[in-house]
C-alpha cells in the first residue's frame, strides 16, 4: 500500500480507497505494530504501508486465496505445491528486504559503507529514458543516508535485495543506473556504494567485483553472523566473523516470577548483553506494586 505522510490524497491499494478515508484504522493497525509506515528516501511526498507482522502476510498470500479447500482439510500438500511460489515472493522476498534495512543501520560494520549510517529505508526513482523492456521507475530496497564526519545527511549506499535470485553483474549495472539517475537530479553520490542482498548467492562476476571493492555482498551467513570482506588481491571472498547477533533468538528460561526475560534483540557486535527483564529485578517490583495495590483497596478514581 502506498501513500504520503500528509494530507495529500492518495489510495490505498488493494482496497483503492484514499488513506484519509481509513486514517484510523490504519493509525491503530500501527500503534499495534501490525503496519510500518516507510517514507521513500527519494521522494518527500510519498511513503508506503507495510505489513510488519509475516503471519498476517501468510495468512493474505496463502491462506486466504485457498481458504476453500482448507476448510475441507483435503489436498494440503497439493495446496501447499500450488502456494509455496507466491509465499516466496509475497512473504519470504518482503520479509528478507525488511532483514536487510535493519543489518545496513545497525549491524553493518563500520567500513562497509565508509560512514555511519543513520537512515535506512527503500526509495523509488524515476527513469526518464527506460529500457524498453523494463519498468519506468527503479526501486532500491536498501538505501542508506549517513554521516562522515561533521557532514551529515550524505547518500552513502543503494541496494538492491533478491531472495530467490542468484545476483550478478546486471544487478550491479542497475544500481549503477540509480546512481546515474541521482546524480542527474543533483544527489551528491560521490560516497555512495551499490550493494547487493541475496538469499541464494552471487555469481563469480560479482565477486569478483566486490573483490575489487566495487559492490559489497550479503548474504544469510553474513546477515545473521557478521560481516565479512573479499580478500585483498583474490577472487574469493575471506571470512571475518564479528559476535553480530542473529535477528532472531531464542526467548531466554523462564525466571522465578514465571515470565521470561526480555533478550535484547538487535544489540550491536561487541555490546555486553543486557537482561532487561530479568527476574531479579521484575519480580521484587511485581510484588511491591501487588501489596501497595492491596493496601490502597485496588483502583480509585
Amino acid at each position: 500500500m502506498s501513500a504520503p505522510p500528509g494530507p495529500s490524497p492518495c489510495e490505498a491499494s488493494p482496497h483503492g480507497r484514499k488513506a484519509t478515508d481509513i486514517s484510523l484504522p490504519l493509525t491503530v493497525l500501527r500503534n499495534c505494530g501490525l503496519l510500518m509506515l516507510e517514507p521513500d528516501a527519494f521522494r518527500a511526498n510519498r511513503a508506503a504501508y507495510r505489513i510488519a507482522e509475516p503471519l498476517i502476510a501468510f495468512h493474505h498470500a496463502v491462506v486466504r486465496p485457498q481458504a476453500a479447500l482448507l476448510s475441507r482439510r483435503r489436498r494440503a500438500a497439493q495446496v501447499w505445491g500450488h502456494s509455496r511460489s507466491a509465499f516466496l515472493s509475497k512473504v519470504v522476498g518482503p520479509h528478507f528486504e525488511q532483514l536487510g534495512r535493519p543489518w545496513a543501520e545497525g549491524h553493518a560494520a563500520p567500513e562497509t559503507f565508509g560512514g555511519m549510517p543513520i537512515q535506512v529505508s527503500a526509495g523509488t526513482v524515476a527513469d526518464p529514458d527506460p529500457d524498453p523492456d523494463s519498468r519506468t521507475s527503479l526501486e532500491a530496497d536498501v538505501v542508506v543516508h549517513g554521516a562522515i564526519g561533521q557532514d551529515q545527511g550524505i547518500l552513502l549506499s543503494v541496494g538492491e535485495v533478491t531472495w530467490q535470485k542468484v545476483m550478478d553483474l546486471g544487478h550491479l549495472e542497475r544500481l549503477r543506473r540509480i546512481l546515474h539517475l541521482l546524480d542527474a537530479r543533483g544527489v551528491d553520490t560521490t560516497h555512495a556504494t551499490p550493494a547487493c542482498y541475496s538469499g541464494v548467492g552471487f555469481s563469480p562476476e560479482l565477486r569478483e567485483a566486490a573483490a575489487r571493492g566495487e559492490v559489497p555482498l550479503v548474504d544469510p551467513e553474513r546477515l545473521y553472523r557478521g560481516s565479512w570482506r573479499p580478500a585483498r588481491g583474490a577472487g574469493r571472498q575471506k571470512a571475518r566473523n564479528v559476535s553480530a547477533p542473529c535477528l532472531f533468538q531464542r526467548i531466554a528460561h523462564r525466571g522465578a516470577c514465571g515470565k521470561a526475560p526480555v533478550v535484547p534483540q538487535n544489540r550491536r557486535p561487541g555490546s555486553e548483553p543486557v537482561q532487561i527483564g530479568d527476574s531479579r529485578h521484575v519480580c521484587p517490583f511485581v510484588r511491591v506494586w501487588a501489596s501497595s495495590f492491596v493496601r490502597g483497596g485496588g483502583f480509585h478514581d
